[in-house]
């Protein structure tokens, strides 16, 4: 290929020994050049050991508040190569693919890379004399803040992360495609930040076969917001895939349908694309001649299993196309709904092909936990109206830190159960699930399994979604509970539980990282009595430490206790009950 590099900071391409090639293109946006601005994207390609490709692209933030996230863009993505690095040197060549891709996968990669970056930072900015000292290692972080995506590619594999906005495109050469992870329509500039105390549980990181879309496209939101409609990303996919295809130079990597997309995009704008030498199948499903399905649609993919959707006179029905023969039927569980299929048929290559009947109203749980709304909501917890930045109320939140902990708890009920019957859920389990309007979890039978029981097993699996939250636990008087989250410093404010007073305070979530310990400051003004053998109270400014399950009560003097709360001779009892 040639190319054409004039007004780009970066544009260049890598060929690999892996079955693929990547090509990048990063530039500076018209608004950033107008005020005089540097790119504050970065990108960085890179093959390590010749079996494995590394795209790393990163947007740093814009505004006053962000000064060095040019420089916190760059280290984000020398970041991600040297984790991959170490993580590669230090694997034994014994150790399968399947065994290594879930290192990528679990929370202590995330934080441990999240902790990198947050060090490097901070020695960036102690190296020079002419940086003003700051009162925290958190507002130092912060100047940097920005967002990261990364692809890491091998022969069989490929692992992607995403952590705040822009895009990753997995598609194949016949126009198929899936975003890894799904937005919400976007209404802001803000986003999730490596600068966040909440960066790791926004941080999406999962992995794919490469069998299953052979290509990628990585790109920050200067090019994704401008073309998030309809299949106009898929498009500009598929055009860079044609051109490298006929051998075709791409004078301009930015452009579709002869627009230049940078010179309409204000922003910066860089993408990364990886290209696989052999392409990949195209996903279609043939309905038996007796099944009255009409409109099938291609949904997902993910290892093992295939998702359509259709419909037939009665049902929206969801299709599943899975390797093997079996199937858990007859389940009876209490704390989850598992439907029996309404179809099922064989097909070729040891598949089987299963469709259930959708209840009305459902939503994908991992759709919600990709568009973030599982995050902690920075608001007094017993409100019912959700605090928005702007101090605007949306009455309408339905997904608030209340309905989190519920469905937080019966994934925990759900994970007794399968312990007490002795099966397993594979890791479609949870991408598949879905909530009904009445907050119940919809699981598929063909995403469980029955094998030589682990409860050590057992644990890892549910641990993955576990690691989606930050909540460690919840804080109930009597019917009325909250849940509470884990915080770098300084967490949640909270009101009374037991009151009808909107203005009465109750603690604060704190937290200590020498000892390692949660606790709840009191704000109340009052003694709280602690049922914990000691006899020992806890007074105002005082700090309750969060090491077990504990309750205590505090007197209420100043106003009626409020519906549901448990009360003894003028006490309000509380009890933490910690996960």
């Amino acid at each position: 290929m040639s190319f054409n590099r004039s007004n780009y900071e970066d544009f260049n391409s890598v060929t690999t020994k892996i079955g693929c090639q990547a090509y990048f293109a990063r530039k500076r946006g018209k608004g950033h050049i107008e005020s005089g601005t540097i790119c504050q994207d970065y990108c960085l390609v890179e093959t390590i050991n010749d079996n494995v490709l590394v795209i790393a692209v990163a947007d740093g933030h814009g505004g006053d508040a962000y000064v060095k996230s040019d420089i916190g863009a760059r280290i984000a993505c020398e970041t991600i190569i040297q984790c991959v690095k170490n993580i590669f040197n230090g694997i034994s060549s014994h150790i399968t693919s399947d065994t290594w891709v879930q290192i990528f996968k679990n929370s202590d990669f995330k934080s441990k890379y999240i902790n990198l970056w947050k060090s490097a930072v901070i020695k960036d900015y102690n190296s020079s004399s002419e940086n003003e000292p700051e009162p925290s290692e958190s507002n130092i972080i912060k100047k940097y803040g920005t967002t990261i995506l990364f692809a890491i590619v091998t022969n069989s594999y490929y692992v992607l992360g995403q952590l705040g906005d822009g895009a990753i495109l997995m598609f194949n050469n016949d126009g198929q495609c899936q975003l890894f992870k799904r937005h919400p329509p976007k209404t802001s500039s803000q986003t999730s930040s490596l600068a966040s105390g909440r960066a790791e549980y926004a941080f999406m990181v999962d992995f794919f076969r490469r069998e299953l879309f052979g290509n990628l496209l990585l790109s920050t939101d200067g090019i994704y917001d401008k073309l998030d409609m309809e299949n106009s990303f898929l498009t500009y996919a598929t055009s860079l895939l044609n051109k490298v295809q006929k051998n075709q130079p791409i004078n301009n990597p930015f452009e579709i349908d002869g627009i230049d997309i940078s010179e309409i995009s204000k922003d910066d704008c860089t993408i990364a694309l990886m290209i696989s030498d052999i392409p990949t199948p195209k996903y279609e499903l043939k309905m038996p001649p007796w099944c009255e399905c009409r409109n099938i649609e291609f949904v997902r993919v993910y290892n093992g299993l295939e998702i359509y959707r259709t419909y037939d006179e009665e049902d929206i029905l969801e299709v599943h196309v899975v390797d093997g023969e079996n199937i858990l039927r007859a389940l009876d569980l209490k704390n989850c709904l598992i439907p029996v299929p309404k179809g099922s048929r064989s097909m070729p290559s040891n598949k089987r092909m299963y469709s259930f009947a959708l209840p009305k109203g459902i939503i994908r749980l991992q759709k919600l936990i990709e568009y973030g709304e599982h995050l902690e909501k920075r608001y007094w917890f017993n409100d019912m109206e959700y605090v928005q930045e702007e101090n605007t109320y949306d009455e309408n939140n339905l997904y608030s830190n209340e309905f989190w902990m519920d469905i937080y708890e019966k994934i925990m009920l759900i994970e007794k159960e399968f312990e007490i019957i002795k099966i397993y859920p594979l890791p479609a389990m949870f991408d598949t699930a879905y909530i009904t309007v009445d907050r119940k979890i919809f699981l598929f039978p063909d995403t469980l399994i029955r094998q030589e029981f682990s409860k050590e097993k057992l644990s890892l699996a549910f641990k993955s979604f576990y690691d989606h939250f930050s909540i460690m636990g919840k804080l109930s008087c009597g019917k009325i509970s909250i849940p509470l989250f884990r915080c770098p410093v300084q967490g949640q404010n909270i009101k009374a539980l037991h009151t009808i007073d909107a203005n009465s305070s109750l603690c604060r979530v704190i937290y200590n990282k020498e000892k390692d310990v949660y606790g709840l400051f009191n704000l109340s003004g009052k003694v709280w009595n602690v049922d914990d053998g000691k006899g020992k109270p806890i007074a105002p400014q005082g700090v309750l430490r969060l090491r077990k399950n504990q309750s205590f009560a505090i007197k209420n003097t100043e106003s009626a206790f409020a519906a549901g709360a448990e009360t003894m001779d003028g006490f309000a009892i509380y009890t933490v009950e910690l996960f």
